[in-house]
């Protein structure tokens, strides 16, 4: 089955043509005919008398180009069952055989006003379609949210079904639509972003609780030391400008020889807090050696941009001065789409593929305008080549005048002209 798309008038198509009994043109009338819940919009067409099925696809978005950006959570699976599980009662009620619906992820297309999925029909297809099936339900165990565990479960269920000859359309939407709650781990383990040095984070620890109680004491050894000094004053004091009996002196001398003793016993300990402060500034200045030593290498793409704007036409070296790196030409890292005119923005071409559109959480970059599709376009590079493909936008991609077809693919060149809706931007 080879879809074409097709811009005829505002209206968005994909069609197919195919020679057929008069039996079939029947059940394609029959689907022109009745707007069947579920099902895309479809008419027929003769040709230079060739037979043509007709889809409307305007503002709708394929299963396919909805992932690019994004997983399939419960509540997007549970959508996507129940349109399953209308579209097959309602062919039951028009007498049509669910046989017919083509199961493939770039044939199966999503109302982003109305959240539900609609399926295509095609009345020449009446074969049993298990490997198409086993495709699918591959292609969804790909897309799924990898953290929920129910579903996965659940989507694993059906493929074993599909594995084992086991199949049956019913069987796998009740196993997907089935009410069972995720269960909560008592204990769950927490995910790491990243591999954690557990030596280092323990010596930090120790170096931070020693800094504070090494503090605490510094402060009380100062306080008893000026204390002491006060005391040695005072016993000097009372032992020349008093008359005192020799019991009396002999206590005062006994005083006095116990502040000297505490004072020296004192700056011993202040003594021993410095040269153990200084271990720890030097521990944590090796540490921080070691962390530079890594972190100043730029490892991401992301990162060497930031190295650029810092450093832009000198040398990057590491901390030890032994390895030089060589800054690339920015436009060797990255494209761009420049804004023309009142439209100042511009669009970094940082990853591939990349997709421009209305949808925050469906696009790599956001346009807060009118005139731009929900997913409007899509930029990927291959063998060195840039290409500008169409994401049945409803106003239309263009590349220096020329409007796109309907997920039609083009290569773009610097210097280039593009339009997204009526905003317009220069490709360098």
């Amino acid at each position: 089955m080879e879809l074409e798309y097709r811009k005829e008038g505002n209206r968005n198509y994909i069609r197919y043509r195919k020679n057929s009994a008069e039996n079939e043109i029947f059940t394609a009338r029959m689907l022109e005919q009745n707007n069947i819940p579920g099902l895309l919009k479809t008419f027929c067409k003769n040709i230079n008398d060739e037979q043509f099925i007709y889809y409307d696809i305007t503002s709708l978005q394929s299963l396919e180009n909805i992932l690019l950006k994004k997983s399939m959570n419960e509540d997007d699976m549970n959508a996507l069952f129940h349109s399953l599980q209308t579209v097959n009662c309602k062919m039951e009620e028009y007498l049509l055989d669910t046989e017919m619906l083509i199961i493939k992820e770039n044939c199966i297309f999503y109302n982003l006003d109305t959240k539900e999925f609609l399926f295509l029909c095609d009345p020449y297809e009446k074969e049993e379609k298990i490997e198409q099936w086993g495709d699918f339900v591959e292609y969804l165990i790909t897309k799924t949210d990898i953290e929920n565990v129910t579903l996965l479960e659940k989507i694993y269920s059906v493929y074993d079904h599909v594995m084992n000859n086991t199949f049956t359309v019913q069987k796998m939407i009740s196993i997907m639509l089935d009410p069972r709650k995720e269960e909560k781990q008592e204990n769950p383990e927490p995910i790491e972003a990243e591999t954690i040095n557990i030596a280092v984070v323990e010596k930090i620890a120790e170096t931070e609780s020693i800094k504070s109680g090494n503090l605490f004491m510094d402060n009380w050894m100062k306080i008893l030391s000026f204390f002491c000094v006060a005391s040695g004053i005072y016993f000097i004091f009372l032992f020349f400008y008093y008359d005192l009996t020799g019991k009396e002196q002999l206590l005062v001398c006994s005083g006095f020889v116990a502040v000297i003793v505490t004072g020296i016993l004192s700056m011993l300990f202040q003594k021993k807090n410095k040269q153990q402060d200084k271990s720890i500034k030097d521990t944590d200045m090796l540490l921080e050696k070691e962390e530079n030593q890594t972190s100043e290498i730029p490892h991401t793409e992301k990162e060497w941009k930031l190295v650029l704007e810092e450093n832009k036409g000198q040398e990057i070296s590491d901390t030890e001065g032994k390895t030089q790196f060589i800054i690339p030409d920015p436009e060797e890292l990255e494209d761009k789409l420049y804004g023309i005119g009142k439209n100042k923005k511009i669009i970094t071409l940082d990853k591939m593929p990349y997709i421009i559109g209305k949808a925050k959480d469906l696009v790599d970059f956001a346009l807060k305008d009118g005139s731009v599709s929900r997913i409007h376009a899509k930029i990927t590079k291959y063998n060195g080549k840039t290409f500008l493909t169409d994401m049945n936008s409803t106003n239309g991609t263009f590349r220096n005048g020329l409007r796109l077809e309907p997920n039609e693919r083009i290569e773009i060149e610097k210097e280039d002209e593009i339009r997204l809706g009526k905003l317009e931007f220069v490709y360098r």
